[in-house]
């Protein structure tokens, strides 16, 4: 398992009482990267109850990825290496492609495409954790595709072209996620993510 993968399965040792999944994990460490944030915007920010936020810090505190002070928690050093690693591997924004969904963001996973088939499985395991439909594209000499499917450069050159503005590279993918609000939309992509990144071995 990568160190990514081996960090949040680690963290979730204590979950089965605490009610926290591993999209939190991967939430909570992101969060936290954006600067010095109390318990309570967590549990706002997460969906969580206290008790579980609580558990989630302890973790965390516990395999030195944060530290929890008066200000709030912050990444230790050990953290914030950790987070250049996800932020290497994986690029979350609140951006609709679609147009037709109010509740839209994205997840580009670096490198993904040669681990993805048809992209259904990507799909299912976004609507598993909230996200009420995704679309899942990759790139492959300089086009953007359903994976193994369609090419959409060709098909849809407009859309296509939304997609290739945001950076995304030759062999990443891109699940695109959407829900009945933003933290389903972000819940559905980062665990289609993170399943996808244990098959990259991240």
């Amino acid at each position: 398992m990568g160190e990514i993968c081996d960090i949040i399965a680690s963290s979730l040792k204590d979950s089965v009482t605490a009610l926290y999944e591993d999209v939190h994990v991967l939430r909570a460490i992101m969060l936290i990267g954006n600067g010095p944030i109390g318990r309570k915007r967590l549990v706002k920010e997460l969906n969580l109850g206290e008790g579980s936020v609580r558990t989630l810090i302890g973790r965390l505190r516990y395999l030195s990825i944060i530290t929890e002070e008066r200000h709030g928690c912050t990444l230790t050093e050990k953290g914030a290496r950790l987070l250049n690693v996800i932020m290497d591997h994986i690029e979350l924004e609140h951006l609709a492609l679609t147009g037709d969904h109010p509740h839209e963001v994205y997840v580009i996973v670096r490198g993904g495409a040669s681990h993805v088939e048809k992209g259904l499985q990507e799909r299912d395991d976004a609507i598993k954790k909230g996200a009420e439909g995704a679309l899942v594209v990759s790139a492959y000499g300089g086009k953007i595709w359903f994976p193994s499917l369609t090419n959409l450069s060709a098909e849809y050159p407009q859309f296509a072209e939304k997609v290739k503005g945001t950076g995304i590279r030759d062999g990443d993918i891109m699940i695109i996620s959407w829900g009945s609000s933003m933290l389903n939309a972000v819940n559905g992509a980062l665990y289609s993510a993170i399943e996808l990144m244990k098959k990259m071995d991240i």
